[in-house]
């Protein structure tokens, strides 16, 4: 099974704490798998790495409305994911997205995926607040 993601940019806002939320609205597409149901997917975990804000788990709600259907030999799962009063950075900076799950299989035992993207946090001021 491979896996991609649909955009490896990373939101982030100052809020009205001086600190940054950061928001992160991802397609995952699993390539060359069944068409598994969603709770086939265990043990969710996203998180975000780099050298300015260190490592941070986000908080994530699967979308139920997707428009991607299940194709052929491929699964779309989109993730709405949020991280709020991460440390202020003045810049866009590079980071490292984890994506780690249990695929209960049921032709095979359960399937680990540990997955790593790189990305980049892009920094949005918000005008009300400079």
């Amino acid at each position: 099974m491979k896996i991609h993601l649909s955009t490896a940019t990373i939101n982030s806002h100052e809020n009205r704490n001086k600190s940054m939320n950061l928001n992160f609205h991802p397609v995952v597409m699993f390539e060359n798998s069944w068409p598994f149901p969603l709770d086939h997917l265990k043990d969710i975990k996203w998180s975000v790495e780099s050298e300015q804000i260190g490592s941070h788990s986000f908080e994530f709600t699967v979308s139920i409305d997707s428009p991607f259907e299940i194709v052929n030999d491929r699964n779309y799962i989109e993730f709405h994911l949020a991280k709020n009063g991460v440390d202020f950075q003045h810049d866009d900076y590079p980071c490292r997205i984890l994506f780690s799950a249990i695929l209960d299989c049921p032709h095979t035992s359960p399937i680990e995926i540990n997955e790593v993207f790189w990305g980049v946090v892009k920094k949005t001021r918000s005008k009300g607040l400079q």
